[in-house]
C-alpha cells in the first residue's frame, strides 16, 4: 500500500490500468472492461490507475491515482494505487506486481518485427505472463501460442469472450 498524508490510504478491491484508454486496440478492450463494471454496479470496488488527460466517461469509477507516465513506460512507474489485486490491459505493465491479471491479446511481437527487438519482447512477455496471478487472452489459438511463447501450463491461461456491440 502507498501512503497519502502520513495515512495509508483505502485500498480498493481491484485498480483497473485505465491510462491505456486512448492508445490502440487496447483502448477498446478497456472500455468494455469498463462499461462491464458500471453496467454491474460494482463501479465503488474498483479504481482507476489514469493519465492526466483522461476522459470523465467513466466518472462511476473511483478514481485511485493519476499518473503522469505514458502507458508504454510501465516499467519506470514506481508506485502504483493500493488495491487488493491489479488488472493491466497489456502485457507492457510494472513487472514487480504479482497480484494481478493481465490480458495477452496475441504473441506476434516475438515472432515479427525487428531483431533487435524479438528477444526484449520475448523476455517482457516471459515475464510478463509468469509474474502473473492470472492471464485472459481471447483465443483458443493465442491461448495455445501464450502456453508455447512462455512455458506456461493451459490451465494458467483463460479465455475471455468479448461481447459484440
Amino acid at each position: 500500500m502507498t501512503k497519502q498524508g502520513g495515512r495509508r490510504a483505502a485500498a480498493h478491491e481491484v485498480v483497473i490500468d485505465a491510462r491505456w484508454l486512448g492508445v490502440g486496440g487496447t483502448s477498446r478492450v478497456l472500455q468494455c472492461l469498463l462499461d462491464g463494471v458500471v453496467a454491474t454496479g460494482r463501479a465503488s470496488t474498483v479504481g482507476l490507475w489514469v493519465r492526466d488527460r483522461t476522459d470523465d466517461r467513466f466518472a462511476d469509477v473511483t478514481r485511485a491515482q493519476r499518473s503522469g507516465m505514458s502507458p508504454l513506460s510501465l516499467f519506470f512507474e514506481s508506485t502504483l494505487p493500493p488495491a487488493r489485486h491489479y488488472v493491466f490491459p497489456h502485457v507492457l505493465r510494472p513487472l514487480w506486481v504479482r497480484q494481478c491479471s493481465v490480458i495477452i491479446y496475441d504473441t506476434i511481437p516475438l515472432r515479427y518485427g525487428s531483431r533487435i527487438r524479438r528477444p526484449i519482447w520475448w523476455v517482457i512477455f516471459r515475464l510478463s505472463a509468469r509474474r502473473a496471478s492470472r492471464v485472459f487472452t481471447f483465443s483458443e489459438f493465442s491461448r495455445q501460442r501464450i502456453a508455447d511463447d512462455t512455458g506456461m501450463s493451459l490451465d494458467c491461461i483463460q479465455v475471455l469472450q468479448m461481447p459484440v456491440n
